[in-house]
């Protein structure tokens, strides 16, 4: 990623990383269905990632996203922060639009975990899948 051409910052790429599933794992273990396992977290995320979407025959999951006054207040900030770093280098309208891309595409959205663990299909998918995928990854 390059901020500007003429700013001479040629920072690197800071791709985001999807945490839902990490955090669907924890979620899933507090609310007792993965009990009896010992499957570590991260191998759980991992399994969820490679499998869940598919198992579920599903891209549209529910999500809980910021309300649109708080999407506005991050904006604000972000355009404040950016102006801090690059001075006088800032388009706030080419910001703005892809911010409210990433907006689009529930950048800042996670996972509606209380609801994911409440779904019939997901309980199952934990308790039947989950140790089958890991003793199958383990082999």
């Amino acid at each position: 990623y390059t901020r500007s051409k003429d700013s001479g910052f040629g920072g690197r790429h800071n791709p985001s990383r999807n945490i839902n599933y990490d955090i669907l794992a924890v979620a899933a273990h507090e609310h007792g269905l993965l009990a009896n396992q010992t499957i570590p977290r991260a191998k759980v995320a991992v399994l969820l990632e490679e499998h869940f979407m598919k198992k579920l025959n599903t891209t549209d999951l529910p999500l809980q996203c910021p309300d649109e006054e708080l999407m506005k207040r991050f904006l604000q900030k972000s355009i404040h922060y950016e102006e801090m770093l690059y001075p006088g280098q800032t388009d706030d309208k080419e910001h703005e639009t892809t911010f409210y891309e990433a907006v689009k595409r529930h950048k800042f959205c996670n996972f509606d975990f209380d609801a994911l663990v409440e779904d019939e299909a997901v309980r199952t998918f934990f308790s039947k899948e989950i140790p089958r995928l890991y003793r199958r990854s383990k082999h």
